[in-house]
């Protein structure tokens, strides 16, 4: 269970974090805003997850794919929902 809190949390973080400087560089205040919070939410999870459990391969490579599947997923989604206005 550790793994999937853990690939779901790096995602998320990473979603977050490139979906937030698409936004900031978009000019999207309110957004930006929303999605600190999302941001300081999976973290806090995420900190309260790792440092509780042993090392493991599979929970570190589930932290590494989930972040690339986040920054990937976060540039489709925002390209995808929220084209550029000019």
């Amino acid at each position: 269970m550790e793994v999937i809190i853990v690939f779901v949390s790096s995602f998320s973080i990473v979603f977050l974090l490139g979906f937030q400087q698409l936004n900031v560089t978009a000019r999207r205040y309110t957004l930006a805003a929303l999605t600190s919070i999302a941001i300081g939410v999976f973290n806090y999870i995420l900190l309260r997850v790792i440092p509780t459990g042993d090392f493991t391969w599979m929970q570190f490579s589930s932290y590494l794919l989930g972040g690339a599947a986040g920054i990937v997923s976060a540039m489709y989604f925002h390209d995808r929902f929220f084209p550029d206005k000019s």
